[in-house]
């Protein structure tokens, strides 16, 4: 076994030296793992894109060599930060976490600065200039750079595309993402041309103005928030389309996602899910994470023989949703809620209406209109479903009460739900829920006493009537975990291995399954690059967190602290110690009498693989 080992650590050192690099970053590299590939046989792929791809759309080369240049660029954010930071010194308390709202303050406001700030980012500026980075080393090999150049050259056949359910990447015909693209777009959209487009844009915008003078009028929302809303006025942009293939399906569908991050209802959206998200919890039956679920089945002492566990989902819930009928229930819901706040509810109830009549995305040049449904990537779309369907759940537990008791429990996530239920009432429950509209079509998608998938958690019903949980993976998973010698900061990776362990130890109910569940995970890290040392390090971490309460409250200081961050770009070029004492030397400049304000290095990433690849799929 030494002598393997012996082996190859000097043929890893020989390479190292062919392709010039350290041999502790090629013993970092993932072992290949080969992606879905779903092109005709006779379509042959080299063996290096196979490779780059492997490692995964999350993978980040190394191309940005950082300069001093990129720090004084950054003290314009920063400055940006400590204005704001005195804009709301005086609403902060010490040692309470008030949630403030995140639509109170657009980003083209102008805000005053006190001239003691000017100071403190001019000596920054003075301190950057004489920065020095470290030595750049680009990540990229020739092998790499060559699988980029021949995916680029064949974006017009291929597509690399992101497949649904995380479960990595997949391979596939250009054609077919094309066609697959356009049947889902024609199934709830129509056709609008661009001249038709900026009218309907100009009249929704002075329906937006009307409604909020309205609201104005009534004094519905703080002037900050009305000033949010307004931002959208001066945009007629739409949003993009792409899918993600459900290759857990046979054959072989799509999901449609529609992005209007950049679309001008996009503040709009963002300000509903404020005012949406306090509603969700009202609603009976409905879960926010597995956690809750665990809970509930925690509350079942025993479950009789003749009772199974089900899971039902939603036929595409979002493209068949009737918007009339939505539109109807969630403003019933709305008004109830804010009933004390009547202008509020009504605002919010328009706004609603305005947001699903001018769902408009660009395909390929041409743009779509959806007439009826929720697009796939609309930022209240999640609040929106869950309080829809709730009363549809409300009908179920009537249900239970009246004539169906056999139903211990019903939980539902947006379009999938669990239920333990008497398995001669399976069916009756069933057809409860098509009964409830015509456009929400549910169906059995497991059912039984063993290994039944809901959410993360795979659900069993013991002989001894007891309920065990564990977690649930999915067969199809490549586990392309981020790389080790991905262009990310150390504590991405420490993260991702506490982060994951800790969902493993809350997710297991058992130690056993708990422990199996770990060594599977660390098996795959291992073929990422990681070293078993710090994966190691992040369970025992993670074990120690977990047997900790789940919330502790924190003892507050004196006064608050409100941190402000430098964004740098990270490379390894960047020299975070002379960065570090920087902000240490200058932070008593900041001292104040209402707050205290810590300045830290925020890190952003480069672009990893599937942005990279992103446009030669989804081009305009």
């Amino acid at each position: 076994m030494d002598a393997d080992c012996t082996v190859i650590c000097f043929h890893r050192f020989v390479v190292a030296q062919l392709h010039r690099r350290p041999w502790a970053e090629l013993s970092c590299r993932p072992n290949f793992v080969e992606v879905h590939n779903f092109l005709p046989i006779e379509f042959e792929i080299p063996l290096y894109v196979l490779s780059f791809l492997s490692k995964g759309g999350k993978y980040i080369p190394d191309r940005h060599a950082h300069h001093p240049a990129d720090l004084v660029a950054a003290l314009q954010s920063l400055g940006r930060q400590l204005d704001v930071v005195e804009l709301f010194a005086g609403k902060c308390v010490a040692g309470k976490n008030k949630t403030s709202k995140r639509c109170a303050l657009s980003a083209g406001t102008p805000l005053p600065r006190k001239p003691v700030h000017d100071l403190y980012l001019h000596r920054l500026q003075s301190d950057f200039e004489c920065y020095v980075p470290l030595q750049s080393r680009r990540s990229l090999s020739f092998f790499d750079r060559r699988a980029l150049h021949w995916l680029k050259s064949h974006s017009s056949t291929i597509a690399v595309i992101d497949v649904d359910k995380n479960l990595g990447d997949g391979i596939f015909l250009k054609s077919w993402v094309d066609s697959t693209c356009e049947s889902l777009l024609l199934e709830a959209c129509s056709v609008v041309p661009e001249d038709v487009y900026l009218r309907r844009v100009n009249v929704a915008h002075e329906e937006l103005q009307h409604i909020l003078d309205d609201a104005a009028l009534g004094r519905a929302i703080p002037p900050a928030e009305d000033r949010w809303l307004r931002q959208a006025l001066g945009s007629s942009k739409a949003g993009s389309f792409r899918i993600r293939p459900k290759i857990h399906k046979n054959p072989i569908s799509a999901r449609p996602v529609a992005n209007l991050s950049g679309c001008w209802i996009q503040p709009i959206a963002k300000w509903l899910c404020e005012y949406l998200a306090p509603i969700v919890p009202s609603c009976s039956s409905v879960v926010d994470s597995a956690d809750r679920v665990i809970s509930m089945l925690g509350a079942l002492d025993r479950v009789p023989d003749n009772y199974v566990a089900a899971t039902t989902d939603v036929t595409n819930l979002y493209p068949c949703i009737d918007q009339q009928h939505l539109l109807f229930i969630v403003s019933q819901k709305v008004r109830h809620h804010y009933r004390h706040r009547p202008a509020l509810a009504q605002l919010i109830c328009r706004l609603i209406g305005l947001v699903l009549r001018n769902q408009y995305v660009c395909w390929k040049g041409k743009l779509y209109h959806f007439l009826k449904g929720i697009a796939t990537g609309l930022a209240t779309g999640v609040f929106l479903a869950n309080i829809y369907l709730s009363v549809s759940d409300d009908e179920i537990l009537a249900f239970k009460r009246s004539c169906c008791p056999s139903l211990l429990l019903f939980a539902r996530f947006v379009d999938d739900a669990f239920a333990i239920i008497h398995q001669d009432d399976l069916a009756a429950l069933v057809v409860r829920l098509n009964s409830w509209h015509h456009s929400i079509v549910w169906s059995i998608t497991a059912s039984g006493r063993r290994h039944i998938p809901f959410l993360d958690l795979l659900v069993s019903i013991e002989d001894s009537c007891c309920i065990t949980w564990e977690l649930f993976r999915k067969p199809l998973h490549k586990y392309l975990y981020v790389p080790r010698n991905s262009c990310h900061p150390p504590s991405v990776f420490q993260g991702l291995i506490v982060g994951e362990s800790l969902r493993i130890l809350r997710r297991c109910q058992k130690l056993a399954a708990a422990d199996k569940h770990l060594s599977l995970f660390a098996m795959h890290l291992v073929n990422r690059g990681y070293s078993r040392a710090e994966i190691e390090a992040g369970i025992v971490k993670a074990r120690r967190i977990a047997s900790r309460p789940r919330f502790q409250g924190s003892c507050g200081s004196s006064l608050p602290v409100r941190k402000i961050y430098l964004k740098v770009k990270h490379s390894c070029s960047v020299n975070y110690p002379y960065i570090k004492r920087i902000l240490a030397r200058t932070s008593p400049m900041l001292a104040s009498e209402k707050c205290m304000i810590k300045p830290m290095i925020s890190r952003s990433v480069q672009h990893n693989v599937f942005r990279q690849l992103y446009p030669l799929v989804w081009r305009r």
